[in-house]
């Protein structure tokens, strides 16, 4: 990592939000080089915004096809969990995932998590109408995975369909018989235990005190502590839920340890508990971070906390400018206050009638584009090529001696049956998205709830601000905002200045449409 990357972070305080940056090369034609370049791209696009960059994952000669090979990308996956960041950074989105339902369903894992992907270098695509497909793509994700398990490694899913055990790791409070789960009832004492205690308001701490003096062991025969029940408590095996590599899930499919009302209350509460506010390292959740900038000197506004002489904590956006140089004359603008005004202003005037049946239209348009059939009959013709081409090698290598052509022949042959297997799943995967299709009526549907929604619930504001906000200047008697559905690309300062010149913006203490 070149020392000038790293160089130009600022030191914000503890509201700016945690970023990590994911990279890759896939070829012989890059290296680490190219590596550094992105890195290095991911930073300074991070110092623009006042993000602060806590991690890297780097992939290096993988092919970016399948986001399930490339294990920094799965790492990345598992740590989104532990909540240590809010923002993956790729320099393009095809470092990400090269094809859009990959894209969807690996986002829409992550959006679990609230964490977002950014592309330093782009926005979701060139088309008008990009962002508001990948959003309904996200929103479509679990059911593409759904229908993806019945066409990719159905040898496997053979033997998931029957519900039979696959190897690995046996739950606590089950043994196998005849390759089947059946409950081992001592264990089970111990979860219907854990569950029903969690349930009537116990903590973790409390639970793993009592098992211990119960006597009570882990499976590998150690004392319990507050991490055993990570993923015990969201296990969905201990409610007969069967369920295979996130793919496919049948009901009723396992004998329950756990009544679905309790492993259902369990669950509302893990996730209570995961948000509640007041927590040791909460962080107040700036929506507008990364998309709001200041009108006078096109710096980003970034987070700022202070508390008032009563002891009540206040939340401002600030000019960085202002607040490292103090060299501009912005001032702090309330946060609550503005990331309502913005998703107002789109809720009410944005999102009319005539502009959803607009963007429905062109949504249906992009997603038949992007997964026409003529791509499913591409995919066929490459297979049948690679088939061909290794075939010639295999009567080419029957005829050679020599050594070395031996090898390099061999290397060939490896390459591209990797190749094929890649696009065998390619195809299966397309093949699905080619056979589910849009109309302008769902997109309609989808977009009307953004019009109903409460621009004061916290979770509704940062959808809309994530699917709909392209960026907002902000001066001190009005603000300039654009939306995603003119165009992909974030708005630079200097083009927002040339828009004024001639059109001006919508005044904060006006609830009038933006001219821009």
């Amino acid at each position: 990592m070149p020392a000038s990357a790293r160089a130009v972070m600022p030191d914000y305080d503890e509201d700016v939000a945690d970023v990590i940056i994911y990279s890759r090369y896939s070829s012989a034609g890059q290296n680490d080089q190219s590596i550094d370049g992105q890195i290095e791209a991911c930073m300074q696009f991070a110092a623009q915004r006042g993000f602060r960059v806590v991690g890297e994952y780097i992939d290096r000669a993988l092919s970016g096809t399948h986001a399930d090979s490339r294990p920094e990308f799965q790492k990345m996956i598992r740590d989104s969990k532990k909540g240590a960041f809010k923002y993956v950074l790729v320099w393009k989105l095809d470092r990400f995932a090269r094809n859009r339902y990959d894209s969807a369903i690996y986002k829409n894992e992550l959006k679990k998590q609230g964490v977002r992907v950014l592309s330093v270098t782009e926005g979701i695509d060139e088309g008008n109408d990009s962002i508001i497909l990948e959003a309904v793509l996200e929103a479509m994700a679990e059911e593409y995975s759904r229908q993806l398990s019945q066409n990719v490694r159905r040898g496997l899913h053979q033997n998931a369909e029957k519900q039979l055990t696959l190897g690995g790791h046996t739950p606590l409070g089950y043994r196998v018989e005849n390759k089947r789960l059946v409950v081992d009832e001592k264990e089970a004492e111990i979860i219907r235990f854990v569950f029903h205690s969690y349930a009537d308001g116990m903590t973790k701490t409390e639970i793993a005190k009592e098992c211990n003096r119960r006597g009570w062991r882990t499976r590998p025969g150690l004392p319990f502590t507050v991490n055993s029940f990570s993923v015990m408590l969201k296990n969905p095996t201990y409610a007969g839920i069967y369920t295979f590599k996130n793919e496919m899930t049948v009901e009723d499919a396992i004998p329950a340890i756990v009544d679905r009302d309790t492993f259902n209350k369990v669950g509302q509460l893990l996730e209570r508990n995961r948000r509640a506010p007041g927590r040791a390292k909460a962080k107040e959740e700036y929506q507008l971070q990364g998309k709001l900038f200041c009108g006078y000197c096109g710096a980003p506004m970034v987070g700022e906390s202070g508390r008032g002489r009563r002891g009540t904590m206040y939340h401002y956006y600030s000019c960085a400018t202002k607040k490292k140089a103090h060299t501009c004359q912005k001032k702090n603008e309330k946060k609550d206050f503005l990331e309502w005004y913005v998703v107002e202003q789109i809720t009410t005037h944005v999102l009319t009638e005539q502009r959803i049946q607009e963007i429905a239209a062109g949504v249906v348009a992009e997603y038949s584009r992007s997964f026409d059939a003529a791509g499913v009959r591409d995919l066929e013709r490459k297979i049948k090529a690679m088939d061909k081409e290794m075939d010639t090698l295999v009567d080419t290598l029957i005829r050679t001696t020599a050594a070395a052509a031996v090898a390099k022949i061999n290397e060939r042959i490896e390459l591209l049956s990797a190749q094929k297997d890649e696009a065998e799943v390619d195809l299966a995967k397309l093949k699905v998205a080619s056979r589910i299709t849009l109309t302008e009526a769902e997109i309609v549907s989808w977009l009307h709830q953004f019009v109903k929604g409460d621009p004061t619930d916290v979770e509704f504001r940062q959808r809309v601000i994530d699917i709909f906000v392209n960026s907002v200047y902000l001066y001190d008697d009005k603000v300039v905002m654009y939306f995603n559905i003119k165009d992909a690309n974030q708005v630079s300062y200097m083009d927002m200045q040339e828009d004024l010149e001639g059109l001006g913006g919508s005044d904060l203490n006006c609830h009038a449409v933006p001219k821009q």
